[in-house]
């Protein structure tokens, strides 16, 4: 018999959910679900990593990890679906999901699956020598260097910066997170590179369905769902229900697809752009408007003649230091507000902010704006040329629908709206750098003026340390004072009552990219449809004493289910053969007081079991009897095939016994309520396991080898 050894006994400082303990696939990580509906991160010695507040109080929270195990998705109908980036602990998904007729926060989440990293699987019929294939190995793209994320990160600014320059996919023609989530209505929906979702479709019986657990084959065509129809108040039935999604072997979608996904993220990256160049200049913005201000309304109150321009913004401003340039005399108010309110500390202040805004706006413009446009107009040319090789091929209506409804002629509409784009940028840049000259100017004018009213001597104005011309300073007061092109770009502005130019330009190419998502999303809800092959892996059985799971063997495309009830037997169902086999425990477990508490696949060929004592009531003997072992399976030609476990029984393995009086039992200190496989990838076929065991009580987990 193999050893038990107990590698991490610890203590939880919360209390989680059952079904929301899972194992990290590659790293020795654990993901729990608290029951205020948190998500927080451990390591397996018990240290806390992260935690982020979901707010799911009432409602079923589901999550899954990648295969790579750096990104897990938590979903629920509270907050939709939600990516986080495992080492960061930041979200980089954030989306809800809407059904035309339920709306998601009405429906309960109850199964997730997420495929993530594939690879392409070429359609024989889609490539060609000279075919798709030699647009597709061209990515322009890739000599690029990487978009870098924007400054005061926000969730949605580590979204958009991370995945818009390709960290999460390296390939341009793969569908690397393929997320499939089903709801409590019969309903599913698929979300494509994590941003990209289709409409959701139902199965026609799902009023009364619920969805268990989906695994994907590894090319993505077929999605398995386990599924649950109550019958009676005391019985259901259990199958599998194929969910087909043709497109997602199709070349061409798989471009199109992931095409698309990069666009959506460069255009947001854009845009989170342009509201980082709004909450740079908000400082100099604000006070640039309460200084001239002051200085405005003082001269209001002390002019004798209102009429004729006080519906302009600052129009006594403008006139009061239009006034002292051209004659070299300034008013009281004037002299109140450069004495009083400007001063040199105020003065330094504007100055700095100004050139800073500028700075900056000039820095995220050239570093981050231009680079994102250019790849924008890279991958919106890629895939038009994808497009425009489809056009030539297409002969029949059967054909246009393959082509996902798209027309190479909107595409160009859209780069063309980039290009204008990216020359009015430049032009705003010209324009930055002329006002930046002309308000340097203003500001060495009214220092040198400052500098006079505070020498006794009334010195000469002049300072041959400062360069300004009196043209730009008179350029400026009379046309940038109230109308700076920052206003004009950046901020809603009071003069021409626009919002940001910038935004608005962006949400136009936006806009025009929905519309061709929207076009591609309708193809591919039609290509996603639930197959005819229902399978029952179960009639009539114990709908309160039942567990089920499934696994997926590795290269192969069907499941293997596992039926367990709570109290004697086991079965596992192969849906490739449709052989069953049962495992009737009751002459090993009878003896102590154990039933079958929890069962785990360890992979397709072996399961971890779990039998506890039941403690009925709070004068049953604790800590509880248990036992934990691994049984091999053993499909034969015969079909249906039962098997009575015993000690002796050859297929039993790795059995350890726990508070029972009998030889080779080892004392625990814990009531078991579930048990988890906890074999990082690579470790599987390995002669040591490792798993876990988690308390009665929610709390405590013992991590062991065995």
């Amino acid at each position: 018999m193999a050893l038990f050894s107990i590698i991490h006994d610890k203590a939880l400082p919360i209390t989680v959910r059952k079904d929301g303990f899972s194992w990290c696939p590659t790293m020795d990580l654990l993901a729990v679900i608290s029951k205020d509906g948190s998500l927080w991160i451990y390591r397996a010695d018990g240290q806390r990593i992260w935690s982020f507040p979901l707010r799911s109080f009432n409602a079923q929270v589901k999550t899954c990890w990648s295969r790579d195990g750096k990104f897990i998705v938590a979903a629920s109908k509270t907050f939709g679906r939600r990516l986080f980036d495992v080492q960061l602990g930041k979200v980089i998904g954030n989306h809800q999901m809407i059904n035309s007729e339920h709306p998601i926060n009405e429906l309960d989440v109850q199964a997730v699956n997420w495929v993530s990293n594939l690879g392409t699987n070429q359609d024989s019929n889609e490539l060609g020598n000279n075919g798709i294939q030699e647009l597709l190995s061209v990515d322009v793209s890739k000599s690029l260097p990487k978009l870098p994320p924007l400054p005061n990160l926000s969730l949605d600014h580590i979204l958009r910066s991370k995945l818009a320059s390709d960290s999460l996919y390296e390939s341009s023609n793969s569908l690397n997170n393929f997320l499939v989530t089903g709801y409590e209505n019969g309903s599913v929906s698929i979300s494509l590179n994590s941003i990209l979702n289709s409409k959701t479709v139902q199965w026609q019986q799902g009023s009364n369905v619920e969805f268990l657990q989906i695994e994907s084959v590894d090319d993505l065509t077929v999605h398995y769902i386990i599924s649950k129809a109550q019958k009676t108040e005391d019985k259901s039935q259990y199958f599998i229900l194929p969910l087909e999604t043709s497109f997602s072997n199709n070349e061409y979608a798989k471009e199109v697809i992931a095409s698309s996904t990069r666009i959506s993220f460069i255009v947001l990256y854009l845009l989170d752009i342009a509201d980082n160049f709004e909450s740079d200049c908000k400082a100099f913005v604000e006070f640039h408007t309460k200084i001239v201000n002051v200085l405005d309304e003082e001269a209001a109150q002390e002019s004798k003649n209102v009429a004729g321009g006080d519906n302009a913004k600052f129009y006594y401003a403008t006139s009061e230091l239009y006034e002292l340039l051209l004659t070299g005399m300034m008013s009281d108010s004037l002299k109140s507000w450069l004495e009083n309110t400007l001063g040199k500390k105020n003065l330094k202040k504007w100055s700095k902010l100004g050139n800073t805004c500028v700075d900056q706006i000039k820095y995220k413009i050239f570093s981050s704006f231009i680079p994102a446009g250019q790849r924008l107009i890279i991958s919106l040319s890629k895939l038009k040329s994808v497009v425009s090789w489809k056009e030539s091929v297409i002969i029949n209506e059967q054909d246009k629908i393959h082509a996902f409804g798209l027309e190479s002629k909107k595409i160009d509409d859209c780069i063309a709206q980039v290009k204008t784009i990216m020359r009015e940028i430049y032009k705003f840049v010209a324009d930055l750098n002329d006002e930046q000259k002309l308000f340097n100017c203003f500001i060495n004018w009214l220092t040198t003026i400052i500098e006079s009213l505070s020498d006794d001597d009334k010195k000469d104005l002049e300072n041959d340390d400062l360069y300004y011309s009196v043209t730009e300073i008179s350029e400026y007061i009379t046309n940038k004072l109230n109308s700076l092109d920052i206003f004009k770009y950046i901020e809603k502005s009071e003069v021409n009552n626009k919002s940001n130019q910038l935004i608005n330009s962006i949400k136009q190419i936006d806009s025009v990219c929905q519309h061709i998502f929207e076009e591609i999303k309708k193809n591919i809800c039609d290509s996603i449809k639930f197959g005819a092959n229902v399978v029952e892996i179960g009639s009539s059985i114990d709908a309160k004493n039942v567990d089920i799971k499934c696994e997926m063997p590795k290269s192969e495309d069907h499941l293997m289910i596992l039926i367990q009830d709570f109290k004697q037997l086991i079965e596992v169902y192969d849906s490739a053969s449709g052989k069953v086999q049962k495992f009737e425990c009751s002459r090993l477990l009878e003896p102590y007081g154990l039933q079958l508490k929890s069962v785990q696949f360890i992979n397709d060929r072996e399961l971890l079991v779990l039998a506890v004592e039941p403690l009925q009531d709070d004068k049953a003997m604790y800590p509880p009897k248990f036992v934990i072992f691994t049984m091999k399976l053993n499909f034969l030609d015969n079909g249906q095939q039962s098997v009575v476990i015993d000690t002796d029984s050859p297929m039993i393995k790795n059995l350890h016994f726990f508070n029972i009086n009998r030889e080779g039992s080892i004392s625990l200190d814990i009531d078991p309520e579930l048990i988890t496989v906890f074999n990082r990838q690579g470790e599987i076929d390995g002669d040591t396991k490792m798993a876990s065991i988690l308390s009665s009580d929610m709390h405590r987990y013992i991590v062991f080898e065995y």
